[in-house]
């Protein structure tokens, strides 16, 4: 779709192309949508007006409860919509669109749109019940509090921009976040000065009753009830101080127990199924496994549609399936990244009617297709918010050179170590699929050449190559002309003569010098070995992957975590190990992800904090940090018992005389 489109309206003109196309099509063909973004955009739309529905309702009733005046509740009520409405007018200069991250920006703010039109329509009222004129009251209300109110709105302000601080996937996705709650913030205060005015000086009245004062609101209702409490507060201080020092303690101590989760995931009407087979299987077990698994889906989903999905007659669960063989399909989803085209890949795209019912169909669906589709790794994939491609991930690299004498000896110890910490994974509870991104070994049939004998009878290596590539596979002599069709003609063994790899011993090679045969065994010797059909590489060092996903329930900071603490665990070298020959552990996936938002939401929470204006030494404006501690990777300073305070400056412009930025501002020479 282009940009500044409408999704409703592109996603009406491709149901209008498929209708026109399907009366041209054969009737047994089936036309579907496998992701249907129109539909996804309505929904969040839908749930937005629901929430601000029930915000203005919300709204009036505390208004209500709290003023007891259904005047200042109407006023509050007008507020947001006209808030709402600059809000998107604002936005749409600003190039952002309604999508999944503002609209849900747009329901937090609701709840904070409303503080200012309270605190100018309760000025209002307050001037009205002072005796001051309408046009007075409704100037005066909010002028009174103006300060107070655009320091509590810039407050609001500077909490959220700092995400915009955020980088990689992470900042992309939550770059509209801040932004829409800035020109929320924004508009709030300027409906606060303008509008509430003006519709309290037609919708407010005097009051018929004179108000209490502050002493006598104090000596009843609500107010006596507090005030009398803060008063027993102050009065044993040192034991409701206790009492909150144990309420922090055991807040720390849940929050420590609390799991840990990069992002949540997306609740959607559709999940994937990952199957991988060996590196040589050929494409038609690839086609058997995906139609095994194509056959338990539909199994577990009928089996349980009446247990986790709201029952509807005439309805089934399953919507549909469709499967792409021999490599990923395109993508369907913003995070999914498609799968390279490659013979032992298959991934099944599951639909169903109902998308409250698609986490609870993955674990049933994981445990019987474990069960019931032996020889493949199957993972059944929820669609996920911003995710990690893989939930854990542990890399192992060597760092032999390129050297081929040393190429066997390094993939084998890869090997050894991935197979013993695959073993050290295993024993962790919550895990539903182990695999390594190499793949077993494959079988395979080595002819090694004797270079003299083959010399002395006049057969080369391309002579063999040739002879045993035809006996096999077959080698095009021709092709046959039938009608338009071009049927290529191959000449190959009979089936019973190479329906085994060891009936290559018999066959015979022929020279392409001179008319003679040989048997291949008087020229070379056949062996067979195993030997690694796939090698990736990580900064041009060998490197294997061990992906471990978790069972459904059960999070990868779970697993991760009981797999550290294990003795097991610290078996591995870690990243940094000082042999140049020994392979070093990394720990991506979920570890790095939530390592780095760690790091860029401390960065963010302290930005947001504190801040400090300062002036370097060349005269040039910044803000500076202080981080008392020492540097990551550092060691403290030599002369200092405690470590120096470190300065990070964000210059306007370059350092030019004087000290660079970040420099240590002591003698420390840092």
């Amino acid at each position: 779709m282009r940009d500044q489109r409408q999704i409703a309206t592109f996603g009406q003109s491709v149901d209008q192309k498929l209708a026109q196309l399907r009366k041209i099509l054969p009737p047994d063909l089936i036309i579907a949508h496998t992701s249907d973004q129109p539909l996804q955009v309505k929904e969040n739309i839908h749930l937005f007006l629901r929430a601000l529905y029930e915000a203005i309702i919300l709204v009036v009733i505390v208004s209500l409860i709290g003023f007891w005046e259904w005047r200042l509740a109407l006023i509050m009520a007008l507020a947001i919509p006209i808030t709402l409405g600059m809000t998107f007018g604002v936005s749409y200069m600003l190039g952002i669109d309604l999508q999944q991250v503002s609209v849900a920006t747009l329901i937090i703010a609701l709840g904070l749109l409303v503080d200012v039109p309270v605190v100018a329509g309760d000025g209002i009222k307050r001037g009205l019940a002072a005796g001051l004129p309408r046009d007075i009251a409704a100037w005066l209300g909010p002028t009174k509090l103006a300060t107070a109110i655009f320091f509590a709105t810039l407050t609001n302000i500077i909490a959220y921009l700092p995400f915009l601080m955020l980088t990689g996937n992470t900042g992309e996705f939550l770059r509209s976040l801040p932004i829409v709650m800035t020109a929320a913030l924004l508009c709030a205060l300027v409906v606060a000065m303008t509008f509430v005015p003006l519709l309290g000086y037609y919708i407010q009245r005097p009051p018929k009753k004179k108000e209490l004062t502050v002493e006598e609101k104090r000596q009843r209702g609500f107010y006596g009830f507090y005030n009398r409490l803060v008063g027993r507060a102050i009065q044993h201080r040192w034991l409701v101080l206790a009492g909150s020092v144990l309420f922090l303690l055991a807040g720390g101590f849940i929050a420590s127990h609390l799991k840990q989760q990069f992002f949540p995931e997306d609740v959607q009407y559709w999940f994937y199924l990952d199957i991988w087979l060996p590196n040589d299987v050929p494409l038609a077990a690839t086609s058997d496994a995906a139609v095994r698994a194509e056959h338990v889906v539909r199994q577990v989903v009928e089996d349980s549609a009446k247990t986790v999905a709201k029952e509807e007659s005439g309805k089934h669960l399953l919507t549909s399936m469709t499967s792409f063989i021999g490599g990923g399909g395109p993508r369907f989803w913003f995070s999914i990244s498609p799968e390279a085209a490659q013979t032992n890949y298959a991934q099944v795209i599951v639909q169903v009617r109902d998308k409250e019912a698609t986490p609870k169909l993955i674990g049933p669906l994981q445990a019987a297709l474990n069960k019931q589709v032996p020889g493949a790794w199957i993972t059944v994939r929820q669609l996920q918010t911003n995710p990690v491609e893989t939930p854990v991930e542990i890399l192992i690299s060597g760092q032999a050179d390129t050297d081929p004498r040393t190429e066997s000896q390094d993939i084998q110890t890869l090997r050894t170590l991935a197979s013993q910490a695959m073993n050290i994974v295993r024993q962790s509870s919550g895990v539903a699929v182990l695999r390594d991104d190499w793949a077993p070994d494959s079988p395979q049939v080595e002819i090694e050449i004797d270079p003299d004998r083959a010399n002395l009878v006049g057969i080369t290596n391309a002579d063999v190559a040739n002879s045993s590539a035809a006996a096999i596979s077959g080698a095009s002599v021709g092709t046959f002309k039938e009608g338009d069709k071009s049927i290529p003609i191959v000449a190959r063994l009979r089936p019973q003569d190479r329906a085994q790899l060891s009936q290559i011993k018999s066959l015979y090679v022929y020279s392409s010098r001179q008319d003679t045969r040989v048997p291949l065994l008087s020229v070379a010797s056949v062996r067979n070995i195993l030997e690694t059909g796939r090698i990736r590489r990580r900064e041009h060092f060998r490197t294997i992957s061990i992906l471990c996903f978790p069972a459904p329930g059960v999070l990868a900071s779970e697993v991760l975590g009981r797999w550290r603490e294990s003795e097991a665990g610290r078996r591995i070298p870690e990243s940094g190990c000082r042999s140049p020959n020994l392979p070093r552990r990394h720990l991506p996936g979920l570890a790095r992800a939530i390592q780095e938002c760690r790091q860029a939401l401390a960065c963010v929470c302290g930005r947001s904090l504190r801040s400090d204006r300062s002036v370097d030494r060349s005269g040039h404006h910044g803000y500076a940090f202080r981080v008392h501690g020492i540097p990551w990777g550092g060691q403290p300073h030599r002369g200092h018992r405690q470590p120096c305070d470190r300065f990070v400056r964000l210059h306007r412009g370059d350092a030019r005389k004087g000290r660079a930025a970040g420099a240590c501002p002591s003698r420390c020479r840092n």
